[in-house]
């Protein structure tokens, strides 16, 4: 709130909702100390701007035609330094880095409840004019030099001639340069040859102004090693001329070395166990060669009997474990002591899975080694003959790095927003106008736009009913890691959540049969349920099966009821199909997707609906029952 005679400071807020233009303006108007000017696109601000001045600029994020960026960018490349706020309800990382790269002063986010979020719009600009009529204090700018210094990324300043303007403390301790080298190199200098020709061609577009989006190089330490690296890199421009690049970047050897070192070892993997196989019928005779192989194998190995005692461990398999001494526990160890308790279970299974004679696939364990550490492992097991009894032989390899990383990625996963732009703006766009009207109502329940902001929140809550449903389950698919789910046992609990009523579900699935797949299948089963339910016309039965047949396995579901006509039958999988939400099977068909698993609908019109999953080969097994 302004004081009495202060100046009223005149700002244009730019949104392609109507409504949330109307919300904001009152708002902002509500004290003495704005009045707001509102445009429905940019093209319509920069007219504006062209006949009038403003002390601050408000702006969407993803608008039609040109994006608040895009606005951003034109307002700046005139000269002017009018403060510029983005508010959006795209929160991406990657935008938020370009909208203050390209001198946005405040971001914004939308959502959450509105007297609130307006009241930071307030102050957010409010302070953005104070501080561009003070402009930043030497302190500020000590501040930002010193952020900028201590990041843990690698960050970059180049001219468009490839010189550099400003490196970090970082870019020069990843490769190995002092300060005052980076005035005798060159951009060019310091790009590896394997990539020289790739970044070349960036660099042309990045300085042209191009977003180009994330960018995976190799840089050359100065003692001449390789540097991987991943980041983004954008141009400041001035009057629609290059002035310099401003780049980011992380270092990325170390995911890169491990990515190399695992599919040589996999191929060595591969190497030594085919030699094994075609081997073990005559495994005493080769003895010399046996050892001589596994022994220098950079994989463990071990031999084991039904028990789990050990009978024999290879040099690798001991290191692997931290036991020096590794010939001393072959018979009187047992590898069930380096198997940690949350895994204890998954190997019994494959255990008994190799003694009936099942092939075991590739599976991850986590061990405790004799140092108390914990490591994960990717091991496969095989049933051997060895001497004169039948034993399993177990390849492990270290994969905790890739555990790492794969957990990393799914840490970041769970962070980034599956959803599409658009879907993302238009919730919280829609959230907003719904709080904002309740808001007003509230306080304003006497006027005479009470029957307006009423239907108002009716149009908005309709459109938000049918994409909250979407969002919620959306964002879910993929955080989890895939895991052997009990198919009968998943279709049993679907069903008791179920309305079911009086029509009867058959579970026909054999009790042992699992399947490799996201943990949210299970949403799949209770879909395909609740619309045959829903849908099926009158049925009285909705039964499933397993089917096995020239393109492999098939968990079918079939009901007895109208079935679907066959000029629908792809498109009822695409999102906002259908009568109630339209998104079950567009999810559906993503989350089977995850695993490689498809779904389509095959039945005869009239005669009921029929969905079969296809379950690609390895991932459908058949485990023992236990008593």
């Amino acid at each position: 709130m302004s004081s009495a005679g202060s100046p009223v400071s005149l700002l244009l807020y730019v949104d392609d909702e109507p409504a949330l233009l109307e919300i904001g303006k009152i708002y902002l108007e509500m004290g003495t100390e704005f009045v707001v000017d509102t445009a429905c696109s940019a093209p319509e601000a920069l007219a504006l701007l062209e006949s009038k001045s403003y002390d601050a600029i408000i702006s969407d994020y993803q608008m039609p035609g040109m994006n608040g960026i895009e606005l951003l960018k034109r307002v700046r490349s005139v000269g002017k330094q009018i403060p510029f706020i983005i508010f959006t309800g795209k929160g991406r990382e990657e935008v938020i880095i370009e909208a203050l790269n390209n001198g946005a002063d405040f971001y914004l986010q939308k959502g959450g409840n509105p007297k609130a979020l307006y009241t930071e719009l307030v102050h957010f600009t409010r302070q953005s004019i104070q501080m561009r009529q003070m402009q930043l204090t030497f302190d500020e700018q000590q501040q930002r030099i010193h952020d900028l210094q201590n990041a843990t990324d690698m960050i970059q300043s180049v001219g468009p001639d490839g010189h550099f303007f400003y490196v970090n403390k970082r870019w020069l301790e990843i490769l190995g340069y002092q300060e005052e080298d980076i005035f005798a190199i060159t951009l060019f200098d310091i790009i590896h040859e394997e990539s020289l020709d790739h970044c070349m061609e960036l660099f042309k577009r990045v300085m042209a102004g191009e977003t180009v989006g994330t960018i995976e190089a190799i840089f050359r330490r100065s003692d001449g090693a390789k540097v991987y690296v991943e980041g983004i890199v954008n141009c400041k421009l001035v009057d629609g001329k290059p002035q310099y690049t401003r780049g980011l970047f992380k270092d990325i050897t170390g995911r890169r070395v491990t990515e190399y070192e695992l599919r040589n070892k996999n191929q060595e993997l591969n190497k030594a166990n085919e030699e094994l196989i075609a081997t073990h019928n005559d495994l005493r005779a080769s003895e010399e060669k046996f050892r001589a192989l596994v022994d220098n194998s950079l994989d463990g190995i071990l031999i084991i009997d039904f028990s789990g005692k050990l009978l024999f461990v290879n040099k690798a398999a001991g290191t692997l474990v931290d036991v020096v001494d590794y010939h001393g526990v072959i018979g009187s160890g047992n590898v069930m002591e380096y198997i940690a308790p949350e895994s204890q279970e998954d190997v019994l299974m494959d255990f008994r899975q190799v003694a009936a004679g099942n092939d075991s696939y590739p599976a991850n364990y986590t061990l405790i080694t004799a140092l108390k550490r914990e490591i994960w492992v990717e091991s496969v097991v095989r049933r051997i003959r060895f001497g004169d009894s039948d034993a399993i032989l177990i390849s492990i390899r270290d994969i905790t790095e890739r555990k790492k990383a794969e957990d990393a990625i799914r840490q970041v996963n769970k962070k980034l927003n599956l959803l599409t732009g658009i879907t993302r703006h238009d919730i919280n766009n829609q959230l907003l106008i719904l709080n904002g009207y309740v808001d007003l109502l509230e306080s304003k329940l006497s006027d005479q736009l009470y029957e307006r902001y009423f239907l108002g929140i009716t149009k908005a809550s309709d459109q938000i009913t049918a994409m909250i449903g979407f969002t919620k389950e959306y964002e879910m698919i993929g955080v989890q890691a895939p895991v052997w789910l009990n198919q009968r046992d998943l279709i049993t609990n679907a069903g008791e959540g179920a309305a079911l009523g009086t029509i009867r579900l058959q579970n026909d699935l054999p009790e042992e049969i699992e399947v490799f797949a996201d943990p949210l299948i299970t949403k799949v089963f209770f879909n395909l349920i609740d619309n045959a339910i829903r849908h099926g016309g009158g049925l009285t039965r909705i039964r499933f099966s397993l089917k096995e047949g020239d393109d492999g396995v098939f968990i079918v579901c079939e009901d007895d009821g109208a079935g679907i006509p066959i000029e629908d039958k792809e498109i009822i999988f695409n999102r906002g199909y259908g009568r109630n939400t339209g998104y079950g099977l567009a999810l559906s068909r993503e989350i089977l997707d995850i695993t490689g698993i498809t779904i389509k609908e095959t039945g005869v019109f009239g005669r009921g609906a029929r969905f079969e999953i296809q379950v690609p080969k390895g991932h459908l097994r058949s485990t023992p029952m236990t008593n």
